[in-house]
C-alpha cells in the first residue's frame, strides 16, 4: 500500500533553521512537519544524531514538558517529514521564541519573568539530563501555560555528536558539560545584549 503524500508546499512554515523548515500539520493541530529545504551531508547528520537521540528519550524521560515528542516520519510533497509536537500557549497560540521575548522585553518586570524562565530551563535539563548541542535562544520555545506562568521547551539541537556518549553513562560528566553549555549561552548575541541592557551579572542567572 502507498504510504498517503501530506501536502505542504502550500503552508507558511512558521520556523526556519539551518537546515529544516517546520510546517503546521495540516491532519493534526497539536504536530508540526520539520521538513529539510537543503539537502546536504550536514544535515542528514543532524537527523540522524536527533533520532537516536530520541531513541533514547522515550526509554528515559519521564517529564516531557521541556521537550516536544517525536511521533514518526511522513512522507510530504517536498520530501521526508519528521512529526513533532507543536508548541502552543494554553489559549492556543503559538510560543514565543526566548529570543523573541528577550528582544520585545521593555521593564524590570518582563526581565524578572525571563530571568524566571531561565531558571527553568536550566533546572529542566540538568534534573533531566538532557543533553544538546550549543544552545540558541531561537532554539528555546517559552510556553505560556497561564496568563503570567511560562514552560521553556527546548525544541532543536538536542542530543551530542559525541561517538561515546559518556555524558548518559556519568551523571557528573552530563552536569559538567550541561555548565560548560550554559556559560557559553550567557555570551551569545541575543542573551548578552539583554543582559547588558538589564545589567544583569550573567553568573547569577538560572540561580
Amino acid at each position: 500500500m502507498t504510504e498517503k503524500t501530506i501536502n505542504v508546499s502550500d503552508l507558511e512554515p512558521f520556523g526556519t533553521g539551518a537546515h529544516r523548515k517546520c510546517f503546521p500539520h495540516p491532519e493534526n493541530p497539536d504536530q508540526c512537519i520539520k521538513v529539510i529545504y537543503n539537502p546536504s551531508t550536514s544535515a542528514e547528520k543532524e537527523i540522524v544524531r536527533e533520532l537516536k537521540y530520541y531513541e533514547v528519550l522515550n526509554r528515559t524521560l519521564k517529564d516531557w514538558r521541556g521537550v516536544p515528542r517525536y511521533y514518526g516520519q511522513v512522507q510530504t510533497d517536498i520530501g521526508t517529514g519528521y512529526v513533532y509536537d507543536l508548541i502552543k500557549n494554553y489559549d492556543g497560540t503559538p510560543a514565543q521564541t526566548l529570543k523573541t521575548m528577550m528582544a520585545e522585553c521593555e521593564t524590570s518586570e518582563d526581565a524578572d519573568r525571563i530571568l524566571g524562565i531561565f531558571r527553568d530551563l536550566k533546572r529542566y535539563l540538568h534534573d533531566n539530563e538532557i543533553q544538546t548541542l550549543p544552545l540558541q535562544s531561537y532554539n528555546i520555545l517559552c510556553q505560556k501555560t497561564g496568563p503570567d506562568e511560562y514552560q521553556p521547551v527546548a525544541c532543536d539541537n538536542l542530543g551530542e555528536r559525541a561517538g561515546i556518549p559518556l555524558t548518559r553513562w556519568f551523571t557528573f560528566l552530563c552536569h559538567r558539560k550541561q555548565e560548560r553549555r550554559w556559560r557559553v549561552f550567557m555570551t551569545t548575541p541575543s542573551v548578552k545584549a539583554f543582559l547588558e541592557k538589564f545589567n544583569i551579572d550573567p553568573k547569577t542567572v538560572g540561580r
